[in-house]
């Protein structure tokens, strides 16, 4: 009995321990969102910084708790900031950052 105790214990300890895995999509044309800035954030400060993959996949260590936030940047869409209790699932939706500029005349 106390082998089986001991292997539940060990078999869910390694389930928790995986990292979970979050990909990045544009929500207009719903492709991948790659070069993208991840910034893991405790009480405002930024504890961490990474880059996503070419399939807009980012991964986070199951060391997660010690992050309240995280917040992500891209330079063609607007800047997010996620919970992470609140994120439930694993895909995020970026909106493109639409700039308007001034009519231009050429003589």
């Amino acid at each position: 009995m106390k082998y089986f105790i001991f292997l539940c214990f060990f078999v869910v300890s390694l389930s928790s321990a995986q990292n979970r895995t979050i990909q990045l999509f544009d929500s207009e044309s719903r492709s991948f969102v790659d070069r993208a800035s991840i910034y893991f954030l405790k009480n405002q400060d930024t504890l961490s910084v990474i880059k996503n993959s070419d399939q807009g996949v980012f991964m986070i260590a199951p060391n997660v708790a010690q992050f309240d936030k995280i917040n992500i940047t891209h330079i063609n869409y607007k800047s997010v900031g996620v919970d992470l209790k609140e994120l439930i699932i694993d895909t995020i939706f970026l909106e493109k950052n639409n700039y308007q500029l001034d009519d231009l005349k050429i003589r």
